[in-house]
């Protein structure tokens, strides 16, 4: 929350919402209607280019992983608070 207020962070506007929806919304339609073509560059993906993208994406969740243990305070799941014994 700190962080949030010191580096005056605030949540998108509904014109920033708007702009990205829309985005989005046009290039799927723009790829469906030129599917022969994704479906060429698709299949023209190298080995090598396979690899790289795999790792990327295993680079994001390994990244995503260490997050969510630092954030909990524990490797393997969430910290149970039991009632102490008087």
């Amino acid at each position: 929350k700190k962080v949030y207020v010191t580096e005056g962070l605030a949540p998108p506007s509904v014109a920033q919402f708007k702009q990205v929806y829309r985005l989005s919304f046009d290039t799927l339609k723009a790829a469906s209607k030129n599917s022969d073509k994704v479906h060429e560059k698709l299949t023209k993906i190298t080995a090598k280019q396979w690899i790289y993208y795999t790792l990327g994406a295993a680079q994001v969740a390994g990244f995503f992983a260490i997050g969510e243990s630092l954030g909990r305070g524990k490797f393997i799941g969430y910290p149970i608070y039991l009632p102490e014994h008087h």
